[in-house]
């Protein structure tokens, strides 16, 4: 019973949250609900009976995005429902490719990002809704999808998820609706025999519809309301399902209902939290002073690890081999330049059990200030006034120094501002040794840390 109750409260409070999304979206935010139709079954009037054992389909995805008309980014009172003016873009994909997986799904968002691009449709964020089905939205593969987007298209996509086994409400989810009636409409015109169009593939669906179809509708109440349809065909092999984006999985993920990429650099880092909330501090970006953090979580750090790692390559190049502390530091002056999702060295205090002379650390919780003494699961105390940062470590692993493996189930340490020696660097992933993510530190970065980490027991030394 306990667990039908939280799950009956995911699913009110995820719907809610959709229609509050919808509702309040700022200019400069797209936002989007995708979901498969049914397949359509191609009909003849005048059948033989043996045609009851062929029958021929064609996939249908449907892809609403709504938008404002003008975009301007710095409208922030996205709450004034007189002066929003909304468009709603509606997108059909046909296919005789029948495969409705992962990979089909970012086919499609490619061909809808690029459709944006050449309609000169600007935007700075990307909201995706749609249910939780593994095989074609909440698995490894998209949330691969959902980290380099930003990376790959140059805007963060925040993709939120329903609870299982719900979000087909036809008030506000219409998918299935608007599926329903573009089938009957070919249903109906397959009925007309000889008098009708000919609907044999994907190919004719498209051209019946798209002339069938206005682009405009009456509202309900007068007025116009702009409602644009567009039909595409894919056709069979136009879908790469090359295993150029497989990745490892990532653990319980099935609770998780909000997946964010929010890093262009890094196209690994996903931030992500229990379930979504459209606050007006989170509609701005404020995370931290969200007004519902009791039920939706705060955001947690995941890395995707590629099976195929020569992808991220681009990311090693661009950040470069990092910065180290200069010859004079003040404590903590280079400490505030980590960022969420960066990687960056402390020094280890000699002599340690892992006869280490320095740690790994990717940055879950940037530079801030304690306001109470803590302790961290390590059992290092910091007191309340400490600069800290916050990070999952990585250990240097066999004989080769720049080898190290990540223990995704590790808690979260806390390290003092002052014992950061160097930060924003690289580390390429290199696959799984003993079960865990590993990776390879450049040796021009180990050299840059080796050579911070003198600069450091020297000034250390200095001050003393």
């Amino acid at each position: 019973m306990q667990s039908f109750v939280l799950h009956n409260f995911r699913a009110r409070w995820q719907a809610a949250e959709y229609r509050n999304c919808q509702a309040n979206f700022p200019s400069g935010t797209i936002v989007s609900a995708i979901d498969f139709s049914e397949n359509y079954t191609f009909k003849v009037q005048n059948e033989v009976q043996t045609l009851h054992w062929v029958q021929k389909q064609v996939t249908l995805l449907v892809l609403i995005t709504s938008r404002h008309r003008t975009y301007d980014p710095d409208i922030v009172n996205a709450t004034d429902i007189e002066n929003r003016d909304i468009i709603q873009d509606y997108h059909f994909y046909f296919s005789d490719d029948n495969t409705h997986d992962t990979l089909m799904v970012q086919h499609y968002l490619d061909l809808h990002w690029k459709w944006m691009a050449e309609n000169g449709i600007r935007f700075n964020k990307h909201i995706m809704w749609s249910d939780g089905c593994a095989a074609q939205f909440k698995a490894c593969r998209p949330f691969y999808f959902v980290s380099r987007y930003y990376h790959t298209y140059g805007v963060p996509l925040m993709w939120c998820f329903h609870a299982s086994g719900h979000g087909k409400d036809k008030g506000w989810y219409p998918h299935d609706g608007l599926g329903g009636g573009l089938k009957t409409a070919l249903a109906q015109e397959q009925l007309k025999g000889i008098d009708g169009h000919k609907l044999d593939c994907a190919a004719d669906c498209v051209a019946f519809l798209s002339e069938k179809f206005r682009l405009h509708r009456e509202k309900l109440y007068g007025g116009i309301n702009e409602v644009r349809r567009f039909f595409w065909e894919v056709k069979v092999g136009d879908v790469n399902r090359s295993k150029r984006y497989d990745c490892l999985p990532i653990e319980g993920t099935r609770k998780l209902h909000c997946f964010h990429g929010f890093s262009r650099l890094n196209s690994t880092l996903l931030n992500v939290r229990e379930m979504c909330c459209f606050c007006p501090s989170c509609i701005d970006e404020d995370w931290e002073n969200c007004n519902n953090l009791e039920y939706t979580g705060p955001w947690t750090l995941h890395n995707v690890h590629p099976r195929k790692p020569a992808d991220v390559v681009d990311y090693v190049d661009a950040i470069g081999h990092g910065q180290g502390i200069p010859d004079q530091s003040d404590e903590g002056t280079i400490a505030d330049l980590v960022e969420v999702g960066d990687f960056f060295a402390v020094e280890a205090e000699w002599p340690n059990d892992y006869s280490v002379e320095f740690w790994i650390l990717q940055c879950t919780k940037p530079l801030h200030v304690l306001a109470d003494t803590t302790t961290d699961a390590y059992g290092e105390t910091h007191e309340e006034g400490s600069s800290v940062l916050e990070g999952m470590w990585y250990q240097q692993f066999g004989k080769s120094p720049t080898c190290f493996i990540q223990y995704p189930s590790a808690p979260v340490s806390v390290v003092a501002a002052g014992q950061v020696i160097h930060v924003r660097f690289a580390l390429q992933p290199t696959g799984v040794l003993k079960g865990n993510p590993s990776f390879k530190l450049s040796k021009d970065t180990l050299e840059g840390i080796l050579d911070s980490l003198q600069r450091y027991y020297v000034q250390r030394i200095y001050n003393y």
